[in-house]
């Protein structure tokens, strides 16, 4: 994840210097990654997901204002995207009761 600014408008040269890497993941117990989902969303994603980064580019997060804002707003974005897609799919998604129903329905099948 890298800041838009004036002097990188293109996004096609992406700064490493001042760019900070995340990782999204299962949940994960990597010792030198934190997962700042919680601190970005409070939803049910966050027990099935996480979105890791290094102490070194968290503590870079946690400096640079704008960064986070942009990071978070983004995640909030991304996250809720996914959790409409996740709900929809399980809207049309083909429950047991149907099944069920369909083979009492239909016993040649």
């Amino acid at each position: 994840m890298y800041l838009k600014d004036k002097d990188n408008q293109e996004n096609l040269n992406i700064d490493e210097e001042n760019s900070v890497v995340l990782t999204l993941s299962r949940i994960s117990n990597d010792k030198k990654q934190i997962n700042i989902l919680p601190r970005i969303i409070q939803s049910d994603l966050c027990n099935d997901m996480g979105v890791y980064v290094s102490l070194e580019h968290w503590e870079i997060l946690e400096r640079d204002e704008k960064l986070y804002n942009a990071v978070k707003q983004y995640l909030g974005e991304f996250c809720n995207a996914i959790k409409e897609e996740l709900d929809r799919t399980e809207s049309i998604r083909l429950k047991e009761k149907d099944v069920l129903e369909h083979l009492k329905q239909n016993k040649q099948v």
